[in-house]
């Protein structure tokens, strides 16, 4: 399926705008190429100072944001003067925790155990030199570095414990802690890097380099030539390996050569104009441009299928990116083609005008992320329908560059990247955004919904269909009460302090809800009371651990604590939970889950879980705001459990890990779905979410399948893996 076209938008024009008008609750997926609004999700921060030219990529290690930028504070008379710094940020609220000045040479940064790698210049008795310095992650300190009289070609690489810098003429091994150098390899005349290929090329034992013609293999362990291989051509370098075969990119086409010694296996002329830009390889196959987008069989050369563009396109692409059976393609000139990876037929395709560049995006947790032009888009994997797009105005812009106004007209986006819970993109004027990878389910249908009906098919259908009717029913969608506020009550002349009713039972505690009095006025919050005097000492505990991490986003508040008459707990006291929230939307109440998703999320990489994750604990005024309670607990209370929400895994009383916080959340979901826990029927089966609701689409099935499965292991790698997937599904409900 190529791009939408102006019939089948009309077709989700209707579906959207029947569903407005029949059911006030849901919106169809729409996606149109002439829209100019602003749908994204919130920008979280934004870096733009007033004296950086450019920003490369970022890298997340925990809770702070690397990326090294370039700046060309020219001098008064005129020459350039480039200087390069490694920033980092906090990725919660981008404030900026440190940044260091190394030079004027700007490249990709790389990090491992705790350190930042980056290749800058110093002032060695009043002569420059090239220096390879690592920093502390945390301080940023100068730990080490290393310095030569020799030009630095490439940003340093680490390979297992093994960091990897190309000099001038050599390549050379250092230990990534000390900085101790291990060998040199000096045997080049010309060492070819790119920064659109991994640099070096490796297997466990051999690394693989570009002289002039020559492609060299290096022993990893001490540096020494194993075999050199004369290729036609003086362009040619290794871009992947697939651990008997080292393929290497020319500027025609690619040939094989073996890893042992360098024997020629196959070549294929990929019959271009020429371009610059290698292939990618996925599961025995290459995945290249040529005259078209090559599928080419790794062990024998052979091509699977080639995909041609409607233009007939020979000059070549951008790297591919292949997840989940589809491959990815990208041109310069702003398209991008999604294409069956088994058999080259065209699943859709997403033209911008603009110029897409190398590190254009990625696919992720049922998104593609794509910079093109002067936006970043989250496009859907499966159709290509848009999920959002952000285009930056002043509102995203902190300093003002009275100077550069003409470059800030003409901003383009350079590159995209996504992590677990941010889209970093950089612009070509220096500016960084952290853009939240999710947008709200309601507000994203309600944006689709808006965007047709603001289209000239959706202004006609509105008249056929009444098209007050339908517009009210959008405002109503859009403007429908929530809950509100979430400590205080409504004034009373004379407020009752003290306990109000109770809010929630569990196996070794009870919550209330209370009125008590503050320096402030009176203040309503929840107090959770131990039942079981005989765990007084684990409830403690627990609490404490509780309380030293409710800073944490997405964590419920420990207000207050004591022990009289018995141990007890006092939080805000939120007027929801998933357990009493029927009558909330279904895309409010996934929002709310996937809210706790990313707490939970957050947490683990803390190393801490929660063990007692259900409806009654995931709270909210706003359910994109929800947070979670009863932190600890569950596991130091409620052990064995059997509730309807427990994992298997505890159910036989073994201890809760982070796969088993993943089951819990799942079967909350599965509350919030369908109104019901999830139980067995006579097969030892739960009833999948569609069978209770029939207008769930299956894909939620699998997904929360796979989140509840028995063994462990067969659950999604993480929390963040299984939210991407439940809101791509629950999209569709």
């Amino acid at each position: 399926m190529g791009s939408p076209t102006g019939s089948s938008l009309s077709r989700r024009g209707l579906l959207t705008a029947a569903a407005l008008g029949a059911t006030g609750r849901g919106a169809a997926t729409t996606s149109s190429p002439t829209t100019v609004s602003q749908d994204a999700p919130s920008v979280r921060w934004t870096f733009d100072p007033s004296d950086v030219d450019f920003v490369y990529p970022v890298t997340v290690d925990g809770d702070t944001a690397y990326a090294v930028t370039r700046s060309d504070p020219s001098n008064p008379s005129g020459d350039s003067n480039w200087r390069a710094s490694l920033h980092a940020f906090d990725v919660e609220s981008g404030e900026e925790e440190w940044n260091r000045t190394f030079g004027d040479h700007a490249s990709f940064h790389e990090m491992g155990d705790g350190l930042v790698y980056a290749v800058g210049t110093e002032r060695n008795d009043d002569q420059t030199v090239s220096t390879l310095y690592a920093f502390d992650g945390e301080s940023g300190q100068v730990e080490w570095k290393k310095s030569r009289d020799r030009t630095a070609e490439s940003a340093p690489r680490l390979v297992d414990d093994e960091l990897y810098v190309s000099w001038d003429r050599s390549l050379v091994a250092y230990d990534p802690t000390s900085g101790e150098r291990r060998w040199s390899f000096d045997g080049v005349e010309n060492l070819i890097t790119s920064a659109l290929s991994p640099f070096p090329i490796h297997t466990d034992e051999t690394l693989f380099l570009s002289d002039r013609g020559s492609i060299v293999a290096v022993d990893r362990g001490d540096g020494t030539e194993q075999w050199r291989e004369i290729l036609s051509g003086t362009t040619r370098r290794p871009v992947a390996t697939d651990g008997e075969r080292v393929l290497v990119w020319g500027e025609h086409g690619v040939v094989a050569l073996g890893v042992a010694n360098g024997t020629r296996r196959w070549e294929l002329v990929l019959q271009s104009d020429g371009h610059w830009f290698p292939g990618t390889i996925h599961d025995g196959t290459m995945y290249v441009w040529g005259a078209g987008l090559y599928a080419v069989d790794v062990a024998s050369g052979d091509e699977k299928w080639r995909f041609e563009t409607p233009t007939g396109r020979r000059g070549g692409g951008l790297s591919p990116h292949v997840a989940d059976g589809t491959v990815y393609a990208p041109t310069r000139e702003g398209s991008l083609y999604a294409v069956d990876a088994s058999n080259g037929d065209e699943q859709w395709s997403f033209e911008k005008d603009g110029t897409m560049n190398p590190l254009w995006g990625e696919a992720m947790g049922g998104s593609v992320y794509v910079a093109v032009g002067s936006g970043a888009y989250a496009l859907d994997a499966r159709s290509g329908d848009r999920q959002w797009r952000f285009v930056p105005s002043a509102a995203e812009t902190t300093t003002d560059r009275p100077t550069d106004e003409r470059r800030r007209e003409s901003r383009k986006m350079v590159w995209s990247e996504a992590t677990d819970e941010l889209v970093f993109a950089g612009a070509n004027d220096g500016s960084l955004y952290a853009i939240e990878r999710q947008r709200s389910l309601l507000a994203a249908a309600m944006d689709d919904a808006s965007e047709f009906l603001g289209s000239g098919p959706g202004m006609a259908l509105a008249g056929v269909l009444g098209g007050a009717g339908v517009l009210a029913a959008y405002r109503r969608l859009d403007a429908a009460d929530r809950t509100t506020g979430g400590a205080a009550d409504p004034e009373d002349p004379e407020p009752e302090y003290g306990t109000l009713e109770r809010l929630h039972t569990g196996p070794a505690t009870e919550t209330y809800r209370v009125r008590e009095r503050t320096g402030d006025g009176p203040r309503v919050v929840a107090e959770t009371r131990l039942t079981d005097p005989d765990r007084a000492d684990a409830f403690r505990a627990a609490v404490e651990r509780w309380a030293a991490m409710d800073d944490r986003p997405g964590v419920l508040t420990v207000l207050d604590r004591g022990d009289d008459p018995e141990p007890w707990v006092r939080t805000p006291c939120f007027r929801r939970s998933l357990a009493d929230a029927g009558d909330v939307r279904v895309a409010e109440r996934v929002d709310a889950v996937s809210a706790a998703n990313v707490a939970v999320h957050r947490a683990h990489g803390d190393g801490v879980v929660h063990g007692g994750l259900s409806p009654a604990t995931v709270l909210f005024d706003d359910p994109t705001d929800a947070v979670v309670g009863d932190w600890e607990l569950a596991a130091a209370l409620e052990r064995p459990d059997a509730s309807a929400y427990a994992a298997p895994e505890q159910v036989a009383g073994d201890d809760a890990d982070a796969k088993t916080d993943q089951y819990r959340l799942a079967a909350t979901a599965y509350y919030a779905l369908t109104g019901e826990a999830p139980s067995a029927g006579t097969d030892g089966e739960w009833t999948p979410p569609s069978d209770r609701d029939p207008s769930l689409p299956p894909e939620l099935d699998d997904v929360l399948a796979t989140a509840m499965a028995d063994d462990s292991g067969d659950r999604y790698e993480s929390v963040v893996k299984f939210d991407d997937a439940l809101r791509w599904a629950a999209f569709r409900a």
